[in-house]
Parts: C-alpha cells; structure tokens; sequence
C-alpha cells in the first residue's frame, strides 16, 4: 500500500530506537503483539501513513506520556489533541494507544485510570469513521475473557476460601482446550492420546516422565519467561498447546543434534585409498564446523531460518572471503560476550592468520547485537568488538 505524502512528525515528539530495540523481548515482552503493528505498518494499511520505525518511536513515547499522566485526563486529552500532527495521524495513533491498554472498549481494573483511556478512546472514536484501525484497535476478545475468567475464580477463593486451581479446574472443563493441575496429568494424558512414549516398563515411563518435568520447566525459563517457583504462572502453560510447541522444540534440537554428531563421525572417516590431510576441510566441513558453534546460541534468533542465514554468511566468507550483503540479523541482547568469542572460535579453526578487520565488520554489520559497536579501522585491535572476540568468558 502506497504512502501518502504526510508531514514529518517533529523529533520531541518522538523516542528514537532503532527497529531491534522494539522487538527485543528484553524491552517489550509482548512481542506477538508488536509483531502484528510491525507488520500492520510494513505491509498493511497503516503503510499509508507511517513506516514501522515512525510509529513505533512515535507511539512509545505518547504511552509514556499518557502513563506518566494517567490520573490527569483534561492533561492527557489536552497534550493528544494539540499534537500537530494531521487528523488521520492522530486517528491512528489513538487507536494504537487504545491497543497498547488492551483496546476498546477499553476496561481497566482501576477506576481512575480507566477515565482517562476512555477520554482518548472517545477522541479515537470521533475520528475517522471507517478506517482499518478501528477493526485492527479492538479488544481481544478472547483475552479478555480469560482475565475475566481469572478474576472470578480469585475473588471466589477468597471468599470461599476454596482452592483456586479447584475453581479454575472446574472452569476449564467447559474449554476445548483444558488446563492442568500438575504436569504428571498434563504428561499423563499426551501418552494415553499418542503425544508421546510408548514407554515400557512401568518404571520406564516414571523415568521419562521425570526427564520430560524438568526440561519441559527449563523450556518454558529459557523461552517462555517463567520466573522458576511461580505456580500460578506455570498453572497457564500446564495446556496440549503449549506443551505440543515445547515437543516440537525438543524434535528440532534431537534433529539439529543427529546431524551434527553424523557430520563429525564423517569427518573421522577414512576412505579404502584416500586420507584426506588433516589441514584440509571441504566447504561442508565448514560449514558444520560454523553450525556448531553458533547452533549453542539458537535462542538468541528469531528461528532457525535466521540461524542458517548466520550460517551461510559466515561460510560464505571462510571459504571464499565473500562479505554477503544481506538484511541484518537480529540477535537478542544478553549474551554478546559469549557470542562474540564464538566467531574468533570458528575463525581459530579455520585459519592461522589473526582475526582480520574484513570478518570483524562483516559480523558487526551482519548481527543487530553488534550494530552499535564502534570500530577504528586504522587500530581496529583497540576496540571492544575485537576484545569481545578474542576474551573467553
């Protein structure tokens, strides 16, 4: 969808983060969210006005704004209606405030503050009267009934002093998709429907389902937030999907595993006639060798898609020094140091010759957890990328 010619939206009021700071879940966990006004804004009707960085900057700091404010409303409505920004503008990003508060109709659990979201909800409304966003805005309503859901059950247990995980229990019978009480039912129930097993004997499946509990739980740490201990917070994920998506992970990883124990076996195997020189290695040796190390910080990409393409650029370079000009890679925040020695690792293995400047821009240009490192390429040694790839940690 084309853009229309819009005035440029002044710089105060806007934050300026690049793209990789709103999809960091470091910085915004609700990513599903974010990924759905990313794209809105990439390909969907919001392109006609903003481009996904312009309103990401843009938005972030009117909800900051809108927080800071929020138990002044005549504030609140004063500073969005001023805005100088056109009425369309406006429009949109009412909507998307309404959206970061859960969308409307808005209902929040504090009184005060739901007065002040619904003095913008009704300068939304006012707007544009048959705009996308006024689909796209709306409440989920699924979600809000699990709130609901969820609220009832606590004030009924604390009323009635009844467990709560009894009530929500009860509730849940009458979904399709059921929760838990514990993972043994949860583990119980996927071998009796064919999810998993058979195990045989008896204390064979106790093993398993042991084994299955504890990476199940350290899954859900690594890549589902879990704060370790929270029972109320794992009741939610004791559920078919998203146990189902946890054994996918576990299928891709035993997969990602085979490949790379079969690719080393083959590298210790000697032919009838040929033996091949130790100091040799063919582009698929390479390759391997690159897939395992940086196979170790699978969950700093967005998918093994993005993986493979980390993998293939860096190949590329080994074996015929290409710099690939591609599209930057995102990798989560938190582990640069780790990751940083990984490449001075795989270039230790495949060359004799000091890190060159050539392959420490190529990964700072290639991967957004490296973007913002500084490199003087007249005394590139001195600087923190280079110390970051040759320190181990």
């Amino acid at each position: 969808m084309a853009k229309t010619k819009s005035p440029k939206i002044p710089a105060d009021l806007c934050y300026n983060y690049p793209l990789e700071w709103y999809t960091d879940a470091n910085n915004v966990p609700n990513q599903q969210s974010q990924s759905e006004i990313i794209q809105w804004f990439s390909t969907g009707p919001g392109a006609r006005l903003f481009a996904p960085i312009e309103i990401l900057n843009l938005l972030y700091k009117q909800v900051d704004f809108v927080s800071q404010n929020i138990y002044d409303g005549d504030k609140v409505e004063s500073h969005l209606t001023d805005l100088p920004l056109t009425d369309l503008q406006k429009h949109v990003l009412f909507g998307l405030i309404l959206k970061k508060f859960g969308g409307y109709p808005i209902h929040l659990a504090e009184r005060e503050q739901e007065k002040t979201i619904k003095r913008v909800e009704q300068l939304f409304l006012s707007g544009e009267k048959d705009s996308p966003e006024r689909e796209f805005c709306k409440t989920d309503m699924d979600t809000r009934k699990e709130f609901m859901k969820l609220g009832l059950a606590f004030t009924t247990s604390i009323r009635t002093g009844i467990d709560v995980r009894e009530i929500l229990a009860e509730m849940d019978e009458t979904t399709a998709e059921p929760v838990y009480r514990n993972f043994e039912d949860l583990f119980d129930d996927a071998a009796l429907k064919g999810g998993v097993g058979p195990f045989h004997p008896q204390s064979r499946y106790l093993i398993e389902r042991t084994r299955y509990n504890f990476t199940f739980n350290t899954w859900l740490i690594d890549h589902k937030g879990w704060p370790h201990g929270d029972e109320v917070a794992y009741r939610q994920f004791l559920n078919r999907l998203t146990f189902v998506e946890y054994l996918k992970y576990e299928k891709d990883q035993v997969a990602l595993n085979n490949k790379l124990l079969a690719a080393d076996k083959q590298r210790w195997t000697v032919g009838d006639t040929d033996v091949q020189a130790p100091d040799t290695e063919t582009e698929d040796d390479k390759s391997v060798l690159v897939r395992k190390h940086l196979s170790k910080f699978i969950d700093l990409f967005n998918s093994g898609e993005e993986l493979n393409r980390a993998i293939t650029i860096i190949t590329e370079f080994l074996n015929i020094a290409k710099v690939t000009k591609t599209k930057q890679i995102f990798v989560k925040n938190g582990s640069k140091r780790k990751f940083a020695y990984a490449f001075s690792q795989i270039w230790k293995e495949t060359s004799n010759e000091a890190i060159p400047l050539k392959y420490l821009k190529l990964c700072k240009n290639s991967f957004s957890i490296f973007a913002k490192e500084d490199i003087d390429e007249k005394n590139y040694k001195s600087s923190n990328l280079y110390k970051y790839f040759i320190t181990k940690t």
